[in-house]
C-alpha cells in the first residue's frame, strides 16, 4: 500500500470519527488541505497561470474573511434588537431571524464554504510554490520541501487574514455583521440543505443513542449572573438591579406569601347592609373596594366599589346594594403572584379572594399587594393605601 492510499485511509477513518457532531468541516479542513497536497506532489495537480493563481487565492481568502465573520457574527448578534426591528417591518431583520433561529444549519453551510476555500486555496498555493515560486530545478528543493513550505505560508494568511481578523471584528459589531452577511449565508443555506439535513440527522441519531440532554441555553441563574456582572461594571445602578432581582424572586412568590388572612380582612353582610350603614361607612373609612358576604364570610357574593356606588346612588337613591355588586375574582391558595397579575389584568379587577381546596376563604389579596412585593415602596407620599 502507497503512503498516498495509506493517509485517505486514514483521513477517511478521520472524517467518519468527527461527522458525528456538526463541527465536523471544521475539524477535518487541515486533514483534507494535507491530503490535496499530497495529491499535488504525487504530480496530480496541473500548471496555471500566475496571475490566476494569486486572483483564486485572494478569492478564496476573502471568502474565508466572510464565513469566518458570519460564524462570530451569527452566534454574538443581539436577538432582542433585531426582534424590535422585525416587529418594526425590517424584512432583512426577520431574515436574520429565520437564519438564527436555524443556526446550527447556518453553521454546517458556514463551515463547508469555508473548508471549500480552503482546500482551493492549498491546492492552488501547492501549484503555485512547486511550478513557480520555488521550482526544483532552480532551487534544488523537492516536492515535500516546497509543500511544507506553501502549507506554513497559507495556514499563516489564514489564520490572520482569513480568520482572527475577520472574528475580531464581527466580534467588536456583530449585529452590523449579521445584517450585511444575512443573505449570502441565507443562500448558501439553500444551497447545501441536503449536506446540512444528513449533518442534523446523524447528530440527533448520536444523541439518541447516548441519550444526550440538551442544558437550557440560558437559565435564571445564568441571568442573575449577568445582572451581577453588569452591576459590577457600573452599568446598572444599584437600585435598578435591585428591582430586576425583585422581579425573579416575583415570579417564585406564591399568593399565601402576600395575601392578607381572612380575620384580618374587612368584609360587609349583604343582609344587615343599608345605604344608611354605607353612608356610615364611607364618612368613617377610606375603603374603595368592600367584599360583600350572604350569611358566611366565606360565601362572597360579590365586590362593592366603591366609587360605583356614588354613581349609582345619585341616580336611585333607592338603589338596590347587591345589583350594583361586581362579581368576585377566586383563585386558589397555590396561585403564583405573576399568574395573579395576569388574572387581574384578564379579570379587570384590584382584588381577589384567596380560597382553599374546599372553596373555603383564606384571605383577600390585591393588586397593589402584587405591585409591592415587586417593588417596595411604591406609594407616593401622601397617596392614600387601597384598604381592605
Amino acid at each position: 500500500m502507497s503512503r498516498l492510499e495509506r493517509l485517505f485511509i486514514f483521513l477517511c477513518a478521520h472524517i467518519i470519527t468527527n461527522s458525528l457532531h456538526i463541527n465536523i468541516c471544521a475539524r477535518t479542513c487541515y486533514m483534507l488541505t494535507f491530503l490535496t497536497e499530497q495529491i499535488v506532489r504525487n504530480g496530480c495537480g496541473h500548471r496555471m497561470d500566475v496571475p490566476l493563481s494569486w486572483l483564486i487565492i485572494a478569492i478564496c481568502l476573502i471568502g474565508s474573511f466572510f464565513f469566518s465573520a458570519s460564524e462570530t457574527a451569527l452566534s454574538c448578534c443581539n436577538r432582542f434588537k433585531i426582534q424590535i426591528k422585525a416587529d418594526n417591518g425590517s424584512k432583512i431583520a426577520k431574515l436574520l431571524l429565520k437564519v438564527c433561529d436555524r443556526f446550527d444549519r447556518a453553521l454546517t453551510a458556514i463551515l463547508i464554504g469555508n473548508n471549500i476555500v480552503a482546500i482551493t486555496a492549498s491546492v492552488v498555493s501547492a501549484t503555485l510554490f512547486v511550478n513557480f515560486i520555488l521550482p526544483e530545478a532552480t532551487y534544488g528543493l523537492n516536492k515535500d520541501t516546497v509543500s511544507l513550505i506553501s502549507s506554513i505560508c497559507m495556514t499563516f494568511l489564514f489564520y490572520i487574514l482569513g480568520d482572527t481578523l475577520p472574528k475580531t471584528i464581527a466580534k467588536a459589531i456583530p449585529d452590523t455583521v449579521s445584517y450585511i452577511v444575512v443573505i449570502p449565508v441565507y443562500l448558501f443555506m439553500i444551497l447545501l440543505y441536503p449536506i446540512a439535513v444528513i449533518f442534523e440527522l446523524m447528530t440527533k441519531t448520536i444523541e439518541k443513542i447516548f441519550k444526550v440532554k440538551t442544558d437550557d441555553k440560558f437559565t435564571e441563574e445564568d441571568f442573575e449572573n449577568v445582572i451581577e456582572k453588569t452591576t459590577s461594571d457600573g452599568l446598572f445602578e444599584q437600585e435598578q438591579t435591585e428591582i430586576i432581582q425583585s422581579a425573579l424572586e416575583f415570579i417564585d412568590t406564591n399568593v399565601r406569601e402576600v395575601l392578607t388572612p381572612k380575620k384580618d380582612v374587612f368584609a360587609l353582610d349583604i343582609n344587615t347592609l343599608t345605604h344608611d350603614k354605607m353612608k356610615e361607612i364611607l364618612l368613617n373609612t377610606n375603603y374603595s373596594r368592600i367584599p360583600v358576604y350572604d350569611q358566611q364570610p366565606d360565601n362572597i357574593i360579590g365586590i362593592l366599589i366603591v366609587k360605583t356606588y356614588f354613581k349609582e346612588i345619585t341616580k336611585n337613591t333607592n338603589v338596590s346594594i347587591r345589583k350594583i355588586l361586581s362579581k368576585p375574582y377566586f383563585v386558589p391558595n397555590t396561585i403564583m403572584i405573576d399568574d395573579l397579575f395576569n388574572g387581574f389584568k384578564k379579570n379587570h379587577s384590584h382584588i381577589a379572594i384567596v380560597r382553599d381546596k374546599d372553596h373555603k376563604m383564606v384571605g383577600m389579596v390585591t393588586m397593589e399587594d402584587v405591585l409591592e412585593e415587586l417593588v417596595s415602596g411604591i406609594d407616593e407620599p401622601n397617596t392614600p393605601k387601597e384598604k381592605k
